[in-house]
């Protein structure tokens, strides 16, 4: 059985000069690039899609999930997610392992290690330890 890949059209990333998320400038379709099995030479492992996604929209972000976590800015908990948040995956917010790019709906981009293909799936997992929003 194929993973569910989804097809969303929504935008989720922009680097306008505030760093605001504007969600008409960069279009979710845009990631299909990477869900190709192979993308590049080995295909994705989670951080490296968010940091090329954002890469692609212009904003720098670190390479590994847990610096991504603690580059924040964290959201509370509680609050709404938006198109683009990263979401994060962890045994404690001191030990994240895994960071997928929420697309509204309760689904996130995920790239579940490298080599495996890029899928759409549900944000929702007992290992979730919160979201950040980078271009905020």
């Amino acid at each position: 059985m194929r993973p569910r890949t989804g097809h969303p059209s929504r935008a989720i990333l922009s680097h306008p000069s505030s760093q605001r998320l504007n969600r008409d400038k960069y279009d979710l379709s845009d990631l299909r690039k990477f869900r190709e099995p192979d993308y590049g030479e080995n295909g994705f492992d989670c951080s490296g899609l968010t940091r090329a996604a954002y890469a692609a929209a212009g904003i720098t972000i670190p390479r590994v999930a847990q610096d991504q976590f603690d580059a924040g800015p964290r959201l509370s908990p509680g609050t709404p997610l938006e198109i683009g948040d990263l979401v994060f995956y962890g045994t404690s917010e001191f030990d994240i392992t895994h960071v997928g790019i929420y697309i509204g709906s309760g689904n996130m981009v995920n790239a579940p290690r490298r080599g495996a293909p890029v899928r759409t799936e549900t944000y929702v997992r007992s290992s979730y330890r919160g979201a950040t929003r980078p271009a905020a």
